[in-house]
């Protein structure tokens, strides 16, 4: 079946996926899914073929690295219809013409600043870099570990300011399910708990701040017994998070997130 010039969908946040038409594909191997990921996230979508092979197959191009190339192209070609991934003059192509990627428009998204494609940009992060992808190779595994945490980065300030619009426009249970999802994508980052008890203290559920303030509290102090008891509370309370949730609430944004996960 010829399908050159029909849709086709790559979902590179949380496990791998690739639609064509609609119609889900059955997934790659785990060197097919590595060369796509890589291309979709690369400028212009291409990269040399010396460097993807060493990322991928981990070493210089020769006979058994080059068959492994041609064999994985072909398998890509079977499962879409067509060269998705071209090869031509030296270089590594991922098509552009009707191919879309979440991980890309997700990126894109980040850099609005409208509440509602802020929203959707949130959305779109279903996880981790094609979380469920095993080891590949030392060159690409480094990368993707950089670029999983770039992502997770842009996914945490995002879902923030979604929190924080959700604040004040009287969304209460959104903000708090929104910080929750913060809390969610690295649970030992304080400043997604502080926006949590923040939160929750802002819309007047104190008890469940209280209750978070303190499971934070004994996390810290299992790995440092200098840390009080209900340091995070105090702190929370110092802040104005007494104050039952309203529109009229008066807010004290959490500390932006640092670069880099903790």
């Amino acid at each position: 079946m010829k399908t050159e010039g029909l849709p086709i969908s790559l979902s590179l946040l949380g496990p791998f996926g690739m639609r064509v038409d609609g119609r889900y594909c059955l997934p790659l191997p785990r060197k097919a899914q590595a060369l796509i990921t890589l291309l979709a996230l690369h400028p212009e979508r291409e990269l040399a073929r010396e460097t993807a092979v060493e990322m991928i197959w981990g070493g210089v191009d020769g006979t058994q690295t080059g068959f492994g190339l041609r064999q994985t192209l072909e398998l890509i070609r079977r499962h879409t219809g067509f060269n998705l991934v071209r090869l031509s003059r030296g270089m590594l192509n991922l098509a552009r013409d009707g191919v879309t990627i979440d991980a890309v428009h997700f990126q894109v998204l980040a850099g609005s600043g409208d509440r509602r494609e802020l929203g959707r940009c949130a959305a779109l992060y279903r996880g981790e870099l094609v979380e469920n992808l095993a080891a590949v190779a030392p060159g690409f595994d480094e990368w993707l570990a950089v670029e999983r945490m770039r992502l997770a980065e842009i996914a945490v300030g995002t879902m923030r300011q979604v929190a924080l619009s959700q604040l004040e426009t009287g969304e209460f249970d959104s903000a708090v399910a929104t910080a929750r999802r913060v809390v969610a994508l690295d649970e030992l980052r304080l400043d997604a708990h502080d926006l949590l008890v923040s939160i929750l203290g802002h819309c007047g559920r104190r008890a469940e701040a209280a209750r978070h303030s303190e499971f934070c509290a004994r996390i810290l102090r299992d790995r440092d017994d200098s840390v009080p008891a209900g340091g995070l509370l105090a702190s929370f309370l110092a802040r104005g998070g007494s104050r039952s949730g309203g529109s009229d609430a008066s807010f004290a944004p959490a500390p932006q997130p640092s670069r880099g996960r903790r």
